[in-house]
């Protein structure tokens, strides 16, 4: 805090502008028209200084992103009067402002006179806004241009007055306009009285005096932020995970990441993360750092510091290292519908190194994926579409150095909720046979993981369809830490009408008649500490409600449960057995990540993408899946990739190809 030196009205005038972002949020959610707006809460509202900077954004309901700086999207769409109001989903024109086309903001400047005070900017998730296939999102595209309308940031109105052209093409390019529609008024009634606050602010105090408090506002977070850093050991800290696969083969995708902590300065770097990917699980973070990069910095933050405002002056100690032609950093035609897949695991790897340098304030690994599938049913009383989002699927939270993770609830969604069965079930002919918790899921730990949850729904009409983006962690497990074991994977089954269920892991367009039913598993949280070092009571407790089965409760953690009660005589002898196989300590990833790590160590996986990433970018990405093939093919299993085995299947291809 280096302006303002009363902090008694700083924090005055803090709290005003939380609670217009947080009265802005309330009226999106209490007039949104979808259910991604008004019951899984898929927005956020904030204000924005002149410079781009996020001062205070929604906390309490919606996604809560404080995204990078907004100076280029404001740029491209000023100059400014009294009554404009801008709108962009595009990424590439805005900046990186917008991350995916179905992420439609829009901002208003707020006047003092003839000077800007600040912006109003919300963000909502549009149910659909065109593309290939209903919703928008399919993890199969391959390019920006089948995701969508793109729309650059342009004035929606001017000085009051409404765009029509602008307007006529967004609703002629999505499948249920009058919806989309009635969530872009939901914002615009939020900005129009978080604006009559804010003129009442500048009427009390004056457009000078609440300048220079958001200003101090972001300074005081820049100085905290540089308190929390210096509380980490300076050094380097490494972590690579994996995403499962990109859709188009069989590949996993590596996520790599070092930070490097520097007295009150954070590097984030992710050299060695793997190239752009055909499928639509790109982020187009354009080597910027952003919100989606430093989420878990913000965590930590706000865990060991919870009266830090949190806003862009925790980004101003933050720097990224990002590969151009990455999957962090793609080309302009890159597909990013599925950017979220690829950002959990961003936070997987960030959380595991931040859990290396301050062990005893970060959590095991979430379950490190939403799920989100939606439903389209064909209207039968007039023409069009029904669609509804299931709800959003999260898997547990990973255990805390003192505690168990959180039961069906991940790190990963904000304050973003669940749908409603019943209200699913009002907009689409679409049965919600179960919700709940999985039994058995709970990673194993002295403080057990959050378990995984489960959905099943089953169709009722003809003509229904489901897409459901950010399915992950279905091979490879979510890490555990300090002799906690890593959660559990998910998994996705169809059981047709004969009764017949079949296990169908990642959907992209999945067809359904009418009482096939289609189930939902999603991975549970990491645990933290060894298993036999858990509380009896706390398993035999877990065991009354039904989270663990008897049989879990003695494998797991040596507890024998005889007709519900504890055998503390046959759970010491048990228990002394295990303790001759001490677990190690530092991550667990699980065993398949173990055996991958075995067929393609790192000198093979740096071999691999020195040959992959001096290709040219239109050959790179089918150069990439059969040169991994054809490496994965050459050794049985327990033998390894080597670099030599790689350059000889490169000179293979180079030949098949006539490549020079």
């Amino acid at each position: 805090m280096r302006g303002l030196s009363d902090r008694a009205l700083l924090d005055v005038f803090g709290n005003r502008l939380q609670a217009i972002a947080e009265e802005m949020a309330y009226i999106i959610q209490r007039t949104g028209f979808t259910v991604y707006v008004k019951d899984a809460l898929d927005f956020s509202a904030s204000l924005v200084n002149p410079a781009g900077e996020t001062i205070a954004y929604s906390q309490r309901l919606g996604v809560s992103i404080t995204p990078k700086s907004m100076k280029e999207a404001l740029q491209a769409a000023g100059p400014y009067q009294p009554g404009d109001i801008a709108i962009t989903n595009d990424p590439a024109s805005s900046g990186g402002l917008s991350t995916h086309l179905p992420d439609i903001y829009l901002w208003k400047p707020v006047f003092d006179g003839e000077d800007i005070v600040c912006f109003l900017a919300c963000f909502i998730h549009s149910t659909d806004v065109g593309g290939s296939v209903f919703g928008s999102i399919s993890p199969a595209n391959t390019e920006i241009y089948q995701e969508g309308l793109r729309i650059p940031p342009k004035k929606l109105y001017r000085a009051g007055e409404i765009n029509h052209d602008i307007l006529d093409l967004f609703m002629a390019n999505c499948r249920i306009p009058e919806q989309n529609w009635g969530d872009i008024k939901a914002i615009l009634a939020a900005m129009n009285t978080a604006e009559e606050r804010l003129h009442g602010m500048v009427d009390r105090f004056g457009g000078a005096a609440i300048t220079s408090a958001m200003n101090d506002l972001v300074d005081y977070a820049e100085d905290s932020a540089r308190a929390a850093i210096l509380a980490i050991p300076d050094g380097e800290y490494h972590c690579v995970d994996y995403l499962d696969n990109d859709m188009h083969s069989d590949r996993p995708v590596r996520i790599e990441l070092t930070l490097r902590v520097r007295g009150a300065e954070c590097e984030f770097d992710f050299t060695g993360t793997d190239a752009q990917v055909r499928s639509a699980m790109n982020v187009p973070l354009y080597g910027q750092m952003h919100y989606f990069i430093a989420m878990s910095f913000f965590m930590y933050l706000h865990t060991i510091n919870p009266t830090c405002p949190l806003n862009s002056g925790v980004l101003r100690p933050l720097r990224a290292v990002i590969e151009e032609g990455s999957i962090l950093h793609p080309g302009p035609s890159a597909a990013v519908g599925v950017r979220a897949a690829t950002v959990f695991r961003v936070q997987d790897v960030l959380r595991a190194t931040l859990a290396l340098a301050v062990p005893s304030v970060v959590p095991a690994a979430s379950s490190g994926q939403v799920t989100i599938p939606l439903v389209s049913v064909p209207a039968l009383k007039k023409n069009g579409m029904l669609l509804s989002t299931v709800s959003p699927i999260v898997g547990g939270s990973g255990a805390r150095p003192d505690r168990d993770g959180i039961d069906g609830r991940g790190l990963s969604l904000s304050q973003g909720k669940n749908v409603p069965a019943e209200r699913f079930e009002m907009d689409v002919p679409v049965v919600m046979r179960s919700f709940g918790l999985v039994a058995d899921s709970c990673a194993p730990g002295r403080f057990r993981g959050g378990a995984a949850i489960h959905v099943e729904v089953e169709a009722t009409a003809p003509g229904t369809a489901l897409t459901a983006r950010g399915m992950e962690r279905l091979r490879f497990q979510p890490w555990g830490i300090d002799g906690g074991h890593a959660g559990s994977t998910g998994r996705t089954t169809v059981t047709r009408v004969d009764g017949t269920v079949e296990p169908i892991g990642k959907i992209d367009v999945l067809r359904l008649a009418p009482g096939e039913r289609v189930r939902f598993e999603s991975a549970s949280g990491g645990a933290h500490g060894n298993p036999l070092d858990r509380a009896v009571n706390s398993i035999a407790d877990d065991a009354k409600r039904g989270l663990i089965s008897v049989e879990h409760a003695r494998e797991a953690y040596g507890v024998v449960i005889e007709d519900g009660q504890v055998n503390m005589d046959a759970t010491t002898a048990v228990r002394i057995v295990m303790a001759d196989s001490d677990r190690p300590g530092g991550l667990d990833f699980g065993s398949a990540r173990a055996e991958y790590d075995t067929a393609w160590p790192d000198a093979a996986r740096a071999e691999f993408n020195a040959v992959v990433k001096a290709l040219p970018a239109a050959v790179q990405m089918h150069i990439r899946e059969l040169l991994h093939e054809r490496a994965s093919h050459r050794i049985t299993s327990g033998e390894s990739v080597s670099p030599e085995l790689i350059q000889a299947e490169w000179r293979e291809i180079k030949k098949l190809f006539r490549m020079a």
